[in-house]
């Protein structure tokens, strides 16, 4: 019997050891995973090591990292909190610790830009283990994002203390110097870095930036390409180093011309030339590279197709740019082919097939919040509210951001009469928001719908004096003209137009400028740089500065395959629609002349073939002859005795010049939203 239980008590203890083994294997795998990136992989590991053992924190711990690494920032939340309320479960022989678990949850707080609940995690972090390297680094990130440098300066000194070479530390240190302007500071501190971690993005990167703030964009320009030619995966840096060159292009073309030449790497200076040429403007120039580039690889590429296809929405011929994205789509379905199409589709005013796409997109991409947003503003606009508030919920769900709370909102607020849900979102934006960005700052307007305006006034003047870039000025034209405050607004907006700002459909589409929109400056402004940007056409008789409009008019069109504007009219009370060309053309077809006077549209006096003729029929109408149209009205204005040439193509549409379509106001044309905007001056 005895030797029964020495038996048993051997089997138990080597189930228990084979058991064990197996969690460790599990773990291990896991860890090697994270440590590679591989992030779906390390959370296939980790979720088995829980189901073996849900009462071991370390699982969820781990877990959580990579659900972090993988964009789940709501998962890894939730795994960390598993983690931190199985605190006790920890063994003394674990290598995670107290410390760990808390600078874990901080490091997601982060993450999430819930900056006030990362400082507290980091600082219980510390108080574990005061000589805890990462969340000493951690804690400086974070003051450093918020702007209190000294602190930041601090964190990071007492790393180096513990670990001289901490390179972490030793960059944070370097970028708090770009940002206290002390640019040659920073530099020769990046080039320490790169003697001892020679060849690291990560330090030609943040060079890259202190020399674009330095305002040197030639050595910016110089670094980055320097970095693409040794990261094989350049794919990230590609549209940084475009945007470098562009602020020095007469520099960087020749430069990259050079090894496209030289036949260095054929496909990255290629892809980096049509790239460059795409964001000069330069579209057929940058088309033509994409098809060189496709004709040496010898094949078709879907990242060479969504190239051209934005090239051809940019130059406004959205036909071939919906080849092209179609193409890309049955090369390789990706979310980004499915969103850029979309994007197109909703240019073209076809909300309902966009949606169609962004399902798809989201589906290919359901950890994209980008995509959640665009498809919430798509059903928006289609009048799906509840919709787009479920796509605003799910894309918060998914990746947390200011913007998607501030467009939730103000659909709140404005269509779904949730006015308390719209205070708690705008309260969470002026809390969490707590630093200055480049761009997609939102505190500034959910600070003055709460009501706070001076609060918001001294926050945007903030973002502006540290970051006085486009997209901030027109933000703050946006927050004053929501304030009624119309002069200080229009002084932003001029400035974000001197700056590069040329979103006028953008500008048609602000709720924000509802009131300042009515008004004589704003109108003579967008006027004067419509002119300026070649949006709009004048005559010598007319300056700048004697024009001012009293009214605007918007007029949808669509763009025909000879790449004219065709739009509803009404023609001597006839619905019909007309063709405007930029030539001295004015038209109308026989067969519609024949149909026009059958039915009582026109009478014979306005027809001159026909005028002498007591008795007229429809034969007596002849081509190459003229006729009069009385009226012909494009939404509430009107023309009036418009004289046309009648010629005999029976498919043939009214034609007008723009000449003629002058006489109304002066006449631009938005190629992206399909709009023909009329501008009419005061008084008529």
């Amino acid at each position: 019997m005895k030797n029964r239980f020495s038996i048993l008590f051997v089997i138990l203890a080597l189930c228990q050891m084979a058991f064990a083994a197996k969690k460790d294997d599990l773990l291990s795998s896991g860890i090697s995973s994270l440590n590679f990136k591989e992030y779906t992989e390390a959370g296939n590991a980790f979720t088995q090591y829980i189901n073996e053992s849900k009462s071991d924190p370390v699982g969820y711990y781990y877990r959580s990292q990579a659900l972090l690494g993988a964009g789940n920032k709501v998962a890894a939340l939730a795994d960390i909190n598993s983690a931190l309320k199985l605190e006790n479960k920890l063994s003394k022989r674990s290598e995670v610790k107290r410390n760990h678990l808390f600078t874990q949850r901080g490091v997601v707080y982060r993450a999430m830009e819930e900056m006030n609940k990362a400082l507290a995690d980091f600082t219980e972090a510390l108080v574990s283990d005061p000589n805890d390297e990462k969340a000493l680094v951690s804690r400086g990130e974070v003051f450093a994002r918020i702007r209190q440098l000294n602190k930041s300066d601090a964190d990071y000194k007492k790393a180096l203390q513990i670990d001289e070479t901490n390179f972490d530390a030793l960059m944070g240190l370097a970028v708090n110097q770009v940002a206290k302007k002390q640019y040659l500071k920073a530099i020769e501190a990046f080039n320490k870095l790169d003697v001892i971690y020679p060849q690291n993005e990560v330090v030609y990167r943040n060079r890259c930036e202190a020399y674009a703030v330095k305002g040197d964009n030639m050595q910016a320009f110089n670094d980055m390409m320097e970095l693409i030619t040794f990261n094989e995966d350049y794919s990230a840096d590609l549209p940084v180093l475009v945007d470098y060159a562009t602020k020095c292009s007469n520099y960087a073309l020749p430069k990259i011309s050079s090894k496209v030449a030289l036949m260095e790497n054929e496909e990255l200076w290629l892809q980096a030339r049509a790239a460059l040429y795409e964001a000069l403007g330069q579209y057929s120039k940058a088309i033509d590279d994409y098809n060189l580039l496709e004709s040496k690889l010898g094949e078709k590429y879907a990242l060479l197709c969504i190239g051209r296809a934005n090239c051809y929405k940019s130059m406004g011929d959205y036909n071939r740019a919906a080849d092209e994205y179609k193409l890309a789509l049955e090369l390789e379905e990706s979310a980004r082919a499915y969103s850029l199409y979309a994007d197109l589709q909703l240019t073209r005013g076809e909300a309902n097939q966009a949606l169609v796409n962004l399902d798809k997109a989201v589906a290919l991409g359901p950890m994209n919040g980008s995509l959640y947003l665009l498809r919430a503003k798509t059903k928006e606009s289609l009048g799906d509210f509840n919709g787009a508030l479920n796509d605003y919920n799910v894309g918060l769900s998914v990746c947390k951001s200011n913007e998607m709370l501030l467009n939730r909102a103000l659909l709140c607020l404005n269509k779904l009469n949730k006015r308390q849900q719209a205070m708690n979102d705008f309260s969470d934006i002026a809390q969490n928001e707590t630093f200055a960005k480049k761009s997609k700052n939102c505190r500034a307007l959910a600070l003055c719908f709460l009501g706070k305006q001076e609060e918001a006034e001294q926050w945007q003047e903030s973002v502006l004096g540290e970051f006085p870039t486009v997209h901030n000025y027109y933000d703050a034209a946006s927050l004053y003209a929501c304030m009624n405050k119309d002069s200080v607004a229009l002084d932003r907006l001029q400035t974000a137009f001197e700056l590069g700002f040329r979103g006028f459909l953008q500008l048609d589409g602000n709720v924000f400028m509802d009131s300042l929109r009515k008004t004589h400056p704003y109108k003579t402004l967008l006027y004067e740089w419509r002119v300026k940007t070649g949006t709009i056409a004048v005559s010598a008789a007319d300056t700048s500065a004697s024009m001012v409009f009293a009214d605007t008019v918007v007029v949808d069109v669509k763009l025909t395959a000879d790449k004219r504007y065709e739009m509803d009219c009404v023609a001597n009370g006839w619905n019909t629609t007309f063709i405007c060309d930029t030539a001295d053309v004015m038209q109308i077809s026989l067969l519609d002349v024949q149909f026009l006077y059958k039915y009582g549209f026109l009478d014979k006096k306005d027809i001159a073939s026909a005028a002498s003729a007591e008795q007229v029929s429809v034969a007596d109408v002849k081509a190459d002859s003229e006729v009069i149209l009385r009226s012909l009205k494009i939404g509430e204005l009107e023309l009036k005795d418009l004289k046309l040439k009648i010629v005999a193509a029976p498919s043939s549409k009214i034609v007008l010049s723009k000449k003629c379509l002058e006489a109304l106001g002066a006449i631009s044309f938005d190629s992206q939203s399909l709009k023909m905007t009329i501008m009419k001056k005061a008084g008529e």
